[in-house]
């Protein structure tokens, strides 16, 4: 069986989940926090860089996946009228936070750089297509969708704590049937008999 893949769901908490194609992941979240008196985002980067070198060096995958970047887009805001014209409610614009857009696109190159240092092979995946493999749809609102995720890693039989791990679960589930199509999950009550 080919060694590992490592799926993470980068942001300053990065979720992290490890396993060979169907075999007990490893997940767990990190948080690259700077020191209170830092000047700026450079040691959250060099954190991030020296946990993603050592998670590599003890779990020695062959696969690293992360998530696209999610990048909010701007709208105006829009009023919504009903057909007499009476206004039913107002859209507020979006909020584009430009510092923690950085922050992530940062992050996803350097996994991509340590990547490419060790040799790995390195794949993005989008968020839409993660959410529909592991949950069975890909719309719906942020909280729901979480929520989703959440229930269906209990159902795998996963433990989760937090959408961090939960977000990188679902994403190395989606690599795995991606990478490795002929691999079949089936622990957990969602493989359950109900007979």
């Amino acid at each position: 069986m080919p060694k590992g893949i490592l799926a993470l769901d980068i942001a300053t908490t990065t979720g992290y989940a490890f396993a060979e194609p169907g075999g007990v992941p490893e997940f767990k979240a990190f948080r690259a926090v700077p020191p209170v008196d830092a000047g700026g985002d450079g040691d959250v980067y060099v954190a991030f860089e020296r946990w993603l070198n050592e998670l590599i060096d003890r779990l020695d995958p062959a696969i690293v996946v992360f998530e696209s970047p999610y990048l909010p887009r701007a709208s105006a805001g829009r009023t919504v009228r009903s057909a007499t014209g009476t206004v039913l409610y107002k859209t507020q614009p979006a909020q584009i936070n430009m510092h923690t857009i950085r922050r992530l696109l940062v992050l996803c190159g350097i996994a991509e750089k340590v990547a490419a240092e060790r040799r790995l092979i390195c794949r993005e995946e989008d968020t839409r297509t993660i959410q529909k493999t592991f949950t069975g749809y890909g719309g719906g609102k942020r909280v729901e969708k979480k929520a989703a995720v959440m229930r269906v890693c209990r159902l795998y039989g996963w433990n989760v704590t937090n959408d961090n791990e939960a977000d990188a679960l679902a994403l190395l589930v989606s690599a795995e049937a991606i990478l490795f199509p002929m691999v079949r999950r089936s622990t957990g009550t969602l493989f359950a008999s109900t007979a």
